[in-house]
């Protein structure tokens, strides 16, 4: 996909910057598995006005509509809750609301942050109660948009991931276990018959090069003999 100029990417384009990333095909049910993780977020396109609640709830009545209908009005993008993202990208209905980023004011008020137990939230008028309550967005995951600063970030911890689980030498304990395994492996393969160790060293030495252990036929030898120790005790 070359360098990422935008801020927000479709599914598809996620899909594709990922594929690109890693070589091999990543689709759109991918990448919504990984919004459903939690490892990148979904966002709605918004364009109109929240409320700052707080429970419980304050009376806004009729009088109050300028307040209601221009609290803190933006265009930009809100998050959908993780628990509401949908595979099979049906219509979803929320609230409270949380500001990913806001482009545009559309009034003069700054950005405001919702402090527990505050929340945003749209208003809409109830006229049974005479009073304005907060109300759903309804949005869709199949449309939603990710952020570019999240697909960077998931490219970051898989670069990570993939440093942390390239091979390292074994400690001594390891090749001793490993050892181990080879001669109950070996003692399979050649009979009961370990009274003679060596005879087997060339045979696991070979073994233990291609594992990449730089041991000696010594070793081999002994740890042979714990083999057949412990083939004895579990055969009893």
């Amino acid at each position: 996909m070359g360098v990422m100029l935008k801020r927000y990417y479709s599914i598809d384009e996620a899909a594709e910057f990922l594929t690109s990333e890693h070589g091999q095909k990543i689709t759109r049910m991918d990448v919504m598995e990984l919004a459903a993780r939690g490892d990148i977020r979904l966002c709605a396109w918004f364009n109109e006005s929240l409320i700052l609640y707080k429970e419980p709830f304050p009376k806004l009545e009729r009088s109050d509509y300028h307040i209601c209908t221009s609290g803190f009005a933006f265009k930009g993008y809100i998050q959908i809750p993780l628990e509401l993202i949908n595979l099979n990208s049906k219509k979803i209905d929320f609230y409270p609301m949380v500001i990913i980023e806001a482009i545009t004011l559309l009034n003069n008020l700054l950005p405001m942050k919702a402090t527990p137990p505050g929340f945003f939230a749209r208003s809409n008028y109830v006229e049974g109660l005479d009073e304005y309550m907060p109300s759903m967005l309804t949005t869709d995951c199949d449309n939603a948009l990710i952020p570019t600063l999240d697909l960077l970030n998931l490219k970051s911890k898989n670069r990570k991931i993939e440093r942390s689980c390239v091979e390292k030498p074994l400690f001594t304990t390891e090749r001793n276990s490993l050892l181990t395994i080879i001669g109950i492996m070996a003692k399979d393969g050649y009979g009961n018959d370990l009274s003679k160790p060596y005879s087997l060293a060339k045979e696991i030495l070979k073994t233990a090069d291609l594992l990449g252990i730089k041991i000696t036929d010594d070793t081999i030898a002994s740890k042979l003999k714990e083999a057949k120790a412990i083939l004895d005790e579990k055969s009893v």
